[in-house]
């Protein structure tokens, strides 16, 4: 099904189970990556740990509310433009329009099945406190670049690595239309979006499939 990682929000700090999110909350995904914008949403503090069933290890997300998670962005945007060089400005602004249109109290993001390739749920705790240090006062940029990349060469131009990708058929501000038809055509598009349906909706990949491919077809049909 793929590696990805998920921002998504709701209004308890309990995490939704498949098929649980509510209609009306933003969906973002994205394969085998965890977006820079997602992250500067948050602090090592922020990580909430879930005993797994068996209660030998952990299933850790990052989530905080809304509104303090726009607070942490906004101040570091400024950081964030200095050591990015090829982030876009309106990218941020962009996203943060997406976080402050939402009326959900809490952001999340789950990036347990890119922990996965990593080690245990315990394992990707430790690294993602880690990843977060690029944050801290002096950042530490080990682990990020060892993981994530050091944000050079042709996929750092584009918004998704910043800012991920819709989850749904809805394209998000920073995928333009153009963009849109583009991923469309990609499989590997089409499959990010047929999966982020498959998790939102609770549905079956089958169900997920043609609901986006009617979705795809539709739009081609109206340009």
């Amino acid at each position: 099904m793929g590696d990805y990682s998920h921002l998504f929000f709701t209004n308890s700090k309990i995490p939704p189970k498949r098929g649980e999110l509510a209609d009306a909350s933003t969906y973002l995904l994205i394969n085998r990556q965890v977006p820079l914008l997602w992250l500067a949403l948050f602090n090592p503090n922020d990580i909430l740990t879930i005993p797994s069933d068996d209660g030998e290890d952990c299933d850790p997300y990052l989530v905080k509310e809304r509104k303090q998670a726009i607070v942490t962005l906004d101040s570091r945007e400024t950081w964030l433009l200095a050591n990015f060089e090829n982030l876009k400005p309106h990218w941020i602004l962009q996203f943060k329009a997406v976080l402050e249109k939402t009326e959900f109290l809490y952001v999340w993001l789950d990036t347990r099945e890119i922990g996965s390739m990593i080690g245990t749920g315990k394992e990707w705790k430790v690294t993602l406190e880690k990843i977060l240090e690029i944050f801290s006062n002096p950042p530490n940029w080990v682990v990020f670049n060892k993981i994530l990349g050091d944000y050079k060469g042709i996929q750092s131009t584009e918004p998704w690595p910043y800012a991920g990708a819709s989850g749904t058929d809805d394209p998000m501000p920073w995928e333009s239309d153009s963009d849109w038809h583009i991923y469309a055509d990609n499989p590997m598009r089409r499959f990010a979006a047929i999966h982020g349906y498959h998790i939102k909706y609770g549905v079956s990949m089958a169900e997920a499939t043609v609901a986006v491919d009617e979705y795809i077809a539709n739009t081609k049909r109206n340009t």
